[in-house]
């Protein structure tokens, strides 16, 4: 999952 800053904040805290 790519999450981009701001937009998938949601999704970004599964990314390191």
């Amino acid at each position: 999952v790519e999450a981009s800053l701001g937009e998938n904040s949601a999704d970004y805290e599964c990314i390191e």
